[in-house]
């Protein structure tokens, strides 16, 4: 019987102790707790020669897909896992015999229901992985397509598994406290999160069809188009695309001449770049076997199941992020990265700051093809892990996705760099910033901002006094004369609506002239000029204001 788990899929624990009891682990086991029956009899094995990631890789391979996917999670986080552990967690493949065809033919046509026809279905997978598999077929009404199709009873293992991986890991959390720092719950927690989404292809479909609303303009990118009326969680259908894996082409240099090489590095990593710092949504895994080269030179990704996503303010810090490396502003892009991660003790922030300008002092006098931008990244990466910085997981699939786009590319051209396509991106960037429809759109914001600002203004300032008449504001002392203090509050309060409604007119007007809004008195919107012309009267009655507060004050 295991220890707190009687509730756990017994067989599966005994199964995943063994094999760690197999590779040497016994102890780890026992140091959070780990006491199965028949520990004793199982057989320690030899006394293992390969290194200790070596073997967590190799028991990790063992205990199969969920354990397989969790490592390949953890291979990304550089954060917080030793190099050695990370270089064996990287090898962890994906690759599992496929199911019976007929089986799966089986799956597709129980998902379709009655109202398709499957007019051919090819025997032999496309692909095949530990989630699912892709064949080809040809449906009723639709043509020719693919359809990835999820394993039998995998939903049930994976939910069973990553229950034993939240035990561990409330385990390892409780008995090993210098590992609580690396948060394992939480991990787990993110881990679930992330593979849940996966086993649900309705969501993989939505994936697709934005990635495709983001590509939709582009010469060189092709997105398969997807079918999400007839797909359902289980069954994803999808154009058939015909094209060649970039993984074979790499195995045979000879089909490629440089000039291809060259344009397969170039389209590829521009279209990463473009993902992350223009679309905020990203390919989270575009090694070569996730990259088709189609007959018309176009790229198409596959496998859109774990995307990355940025939000709109967190893409705004990336890009005054990019700006600020570009300007040699260490200070600012300091500020900017310390915002973007989370701590997990004090950071000394003045050596934060020192290190990092010492990185970009050294890219600043260099050409931009000898600049590398994922070394420059890792650089980044290591100084904010050794300031005890936690790095989100959305920029760690960013960083993953930048480091392997960037090592496919120069596997296809050894000098090629991403420098110059982060350039353009650069100037990209500074068109948005400067857009004049994204200023109207930001001063209209601000408009609206001080406006709910200036009409909540007086209600809060109520609410604030009366909390003050009546101690509530956990002010240990007793404050006399609040009269004089309500009366300076009120003044003051005046002050800053009158100012935040003469602000709103000067903005509001000036949006109204630079939009040509009718009704015009020779050529100049009326409304606008009205507008004006009540912020200069509210403007002089300000100042008159002012002036006799001043001589009342000082004739007292």
């Amino acid at each position: 019987m295991y220890i707190g788990i009687m509730r756990r899929p017994a067989r599966r624990i005994t199964d995943i102790v063994s094999i760690l009891v197999r590779y040497g682990f016994r102890d780890w086991l026992s140091s959070i707790h780990i006491r199965p029956r028949g520990l004793k009899k199982l057989k320690p094995g030899r006394s293992p020669r390969q290194s200790r990631p070596e073997r967590i890789r190799l028991a990790i391979e063992e205990m199969g897909p969920t354990f397989i996917k969790f490592g390949q999670l953890l291979s990304i986080r550089k954060d917080i896992i030793p190099q050695p552990y990370i270089r064996e967690l990287s090898r962890l493949q994906d690759d599992v015999a496929p199911i019976d065809s007929q089986e799966a033919k089986n799956i597709l046509v129980e998902e379709l229901g009655s109202q398709y026809s499957i007019l051919e279905f090819e025997e032999k997978p496309q692909a095949s992985a530990s989630i699912a598999q892709v064949h080809r077929v040809t449906i009723s009404g639709y043509g020719e397509m693919a359809v990835k199709i999820q394993r039998p009873g995998i939903e049930q293992i994976i939910e069973e598994d990553i229950s034993i991986l939240n035990w561990i890991a409330t385990q390892v959390e409780h008995y090993i406290p210098a590992l609580r720092p690396l948060q394992p719950v939480n991990l787990v927690k993110e881990f679930a999160k992330t593979l849940r989404k996966e086993l649900n292809f309705r969501v993989e479909a939505q994936n697709i069809i934005r990635f495709s609303r983001n590509f939709r303009n582009s010469k060189s990118i092709k997105v398969p188009r997807v079918y999400p009326d007839i797909s359902t969680e289980k069954v994803l259908l999808m154009e058939f695309v015909h094209g060649q894996k970039l993984s074979r082409l790499l195995r045979d240099p000879e089909r490629m001449t440089g000039e291809e090489r060259h344009r397969i590095a170039r389209d590829g990593s521009r279209a990463i770049i473009d993902q992350v710092f223009i679309h905020a949504f990203f390919h989270a895994d575009p090694h070569p076997g996730n990259i088709l080269v189609l007959p018309d030179n176009r790229l198409c990704f596959l496998d859109f199941g774990i995307m990355g996503q940025i939000s709109p303010s967190e893409q705004e810090r990336l890009h005054q992020a990019i700006i600020s490396v570009t300007s040699n502003d260490y200070e600012r892009l300091a500020e900017i990265v310390l915002s973007l991660v989370g701590r997990s003790g004090d950071v000394d922030t003045d050596a934060f700051r020192t290190e990092l300008f010492e990185i970009i002092d050294q890219y600043i006098n260099l050409p931009l093809e000898n600049i590398q931008v994922s070394t420059a990244v890792q650089e980044i990466f290591r100084i904010i892990t050794n300031h005890h910085l936690i790095i989100p997981s959305k920029y760690l699939l960013m960083n993953k996705a930048i480091i392997t786009i960037d090592g496919v590319a120069k596997e296809l051209e050894p000098g090629f760099t991403l420098a110059g396509l982060i350039s353009t991106v650069v100037r990209k960037v500074l068109r948005q910033q400067f857009n004049p429809k994204r200023a109207r759109r930001t001063m209209v914001e601000i408009t609206s901002d001080y406006a709910s600002l200036a009409k909540a203004f007086p209600r809060e300032s109520r609410d604030i006094l009366s909390q003050l008449r009546q101690g509530r504001l956990g002010i240990l002392f007793k404050i006399e004369g609040i009269e004089p203090l309500r009366k300076t509050l009120d003044e003051l309060g005046s002050r800053l609506i009158y100012g935040i409604i003469l602000t709103a007119v000067l903005v509001s007007s000036s949006l109204i002239f630079s939009s040509g809004l009718p009704p015009l008195w020779k050529g100049v919107p009326v409304i606008g000029l009205a507008g004006f012309a009540i912020a200069g009267i509210m403007a002089l009655n300000y100042v008159l204001n002012l002036i006799r507060h001043y001589f009342r004050e000082r004739w007292k």
